[in-house]
């Protein structure tokens, strides 16, 4: 019988987290799910652990990279081995809650949709929820908003996990950017929504996210915003190439840009603070960025071109 949703797991050293997200995917409630785990080449048990899932399960594959390339390569592996009609990411130190995959695909049933976007959770360690969640504004619990490519880039969504029909794909010959270390999930899903699918938000924080301070998002933070920011440059060259360039997408993507810019500035200041060293010229300059960022801090999730 055919998956109805393909969970795909690019892994790397995630030894201590890998059996957790395959376990989270493997007990989803109403919802036959075929789970693929692509290890980049570990040096840890992580491939292991992971195969060790395959004897017990037969919905579940195992595969590997050629060589480290991260997780851009791992996925497309995963998404040209994938059955299912829909696909849905899930980081290897993330988890589901068991009915996650059930309600959004309840939602795209419902609302006619190719791809469902959904509000989250942050951890701190795998498994215990800080409390704290993403996105929860934007409408009331349980509700759904329609949402297009202005408004994915807008709000800041690209740091979502969006599950969305493999077709999408299929039509339109799109995958991970593997010359992307960054950034790599918004540029896919924005691409994808600029082919204009039908697409929702549903306010039902059910994805857990890890965020610690080993991720690349912390660990440098200049690095990984100036390829955010390059990552905006990407999608902007993508829409001035249509026929008839959407004005609305292009201010979406100048507000975020200039959101991530002003981010990177503050980044920099804490650099130079941490090693108690006077930030260059241009960091001085753009002073200006850094109370910018301050004031509209609380803004980053919401429409607003105030800032």
């Amino acid at each position: 019988m055919r998956p109805t949703v393909s969970v795909i797991i690019a892994a790397y050293n995630a030894q201590n987290t890998i059996a957790i997200a395959i376990e989270s995917a493997l007990v989803q409630e109403r919802c036959k799910v075929e789970v693929i785990v692509v290890d980049d080449c570990s040096t840890d048990e992580t491939f292991a652990i992971a195969s060790s899932y395959v004897n017990k399960d037969e919905s579940v594959k195992v595969l590997r990279t050629p060589q480290n390339a991260g997780p851009s390569m791992a996925r497309n592996i995963a998404i040209k081995a994938a059955c299912g009609e829909w696909l849905a990411v899930l980081d290897a130190d993330d988890y589901f809650a068991p009915d996650r995959l059930a309600a959004l695909l309840t939602v795209a049933a419902r609302e006619g949709s190719d791809m469902v976007v959904d509000s989250y959770e942050i951890c701190h360690t795998q498994g215990q929820s800080s409390g704290i969640s993403r996105f929860t504004n934007l409408c009331a619990p349980n509700g759904v908003l329609p949402i297009k490519a202005a408004d994915f880039i807008k709000l800041g969504l690209g740091s979502t996990k969006p599950v969305f029909k493999r077709s999408l794909l299929c039509d339109t010959t799109l995958l991970f950017n593997e010359t992307v270390n960054s950034g790599e999930d918004l540029l896919l899903y924005a691409q994808i929504l600029l082919r204009n699918p039908t697409c929702q938000f549903s306010n039902q924080p059910k994805y857990f996210r890890t965020e610690h301070s080993e991720s690349l998002s912390r660990r440098d933070r200049v690095a990984f915003l100036q390829e955010l920011i390059g990552i905006f440059e990407l999608l902007k060259v993508n829409v001035l190439c249509a026929a008839h360039p959407d004005n609305d997408i292009l201010n979406a993507i100048t507000f975020r840009k200039k959101v991530n810019e002003d981010a990177l500035v503050a980044a920099r200041w804490r650099l130079f603070l941490a090693n108690r060293k006077l930030p260059d010229f241009c960091t001085v300059v753009s002073l200006h960025k850094l109370i910018r960022h301050i004031w509209c801090k609380k803004m980053r999730f919401a429409y607003s071109e105030r800032c």
